[in-house]
């Protein structure tokens, strides 16, 4: 008898330090308690929630795609950490709230599409990675973007702006001089107005990726200086 009492409670007791200690990231909503890495395509479905706890860090490995279709939540002291990954806000019910801090780092492509909101209130490092407002997004920032790589506003932007580059528009309608890098991620659109002229200054790339698009208006222009580069992947200008 003593023998079969030991058992179920070994089991029970294994069974309990599984759940313990698991993170499982298809749950439809989930609280994020300890450090866990995104390392397979994930989707966040409509009225889903993703919450990152204070001191824990979310991390999505490189070529991993996460899509929002409901709510990431970063809470103060909480990280989240695209390695070379794309978060894509997608869809009218997708909002991103950040009241802790998000490291975009190199390669990393964070895309707000149309009907998206992105709130800051706490601290964006786009670390030569590429934030997208894309058409019908919303990027509201009352917090700190630290800025070193492509921050595309093809939407609305409301607050303090970015430090470091500048937010660059997509339908460029005055002079503007790219003095960095960019990147117009896949879908993006780019459109030189009447009267405008986008220059690229030496040693500054613009790369038109595959499925974007640059078009020059009648009476717009580019000008590329010696030693500037504009790159097209597979589209041509208009």
């Amino acid at each position: 008898m003593r023998t079969q009492f030991i058992i179920p409670v070994l089991a029970s007791i294994l069974i309990l330090g599984l759940i313990g200690f698991s993170q499982d990231a298809h749950a439809a909503s989930m609280t994020f308690t300890t450090n866990t890495i995104i390392s397979s395509d994930m989707t966040i479905g409509s009225g889903e929630t993703w919450t990152i706890n204070s001191g824990v860090i979310l991390t999505i490995d490189p070529l991993v795609t996460v899509t929002n279709e409901g709510t990431i939540t970063i809470l103060p002291g909480g990280f989240m950490v695209n390695s070379g990954g794309t978060i894509d806000n997608d869809g009218n019910s997708a909002f991103i709230d950040n009241s802790g801090i998000i490291n975009n780092n190199f390669s990393g492509f964070i895309n707000n599409s149309s009907g998206g909101i992105l709130t800051n209130s706490g601290t964006i490092n786009n670390n030569i990675g590429t934030i997208t407002n894309n058409s019908g997004g919303t990027l509201t920032n009352s917090g700190t973007i630290d800025n070193s790589g492509n921050i595309l506003n093809c939407g609305f932007y409301i607050g303090d702006p970015p430090d470091g580059p500048n937010l660059l528009p997509c339908i460029i309608t005055v002079n503007t001089t790219l003095t960095f890098d960019v990147t117009t991620p896949d879908g993006t659109s780019m459109t030189i107005d009447p009267g405008a002229v986008l220059t690229i200054n030496p040693g500054v790339t613009l790369d038109i990726d595959k499925n974007a698009s640059l078009t020059i208006k009648s009476g717009g222009g580019l000008l590329i200086k010696s030693g500037g580069t504009l790159r097209v992947t597979d589209r041509e200008i208009v």
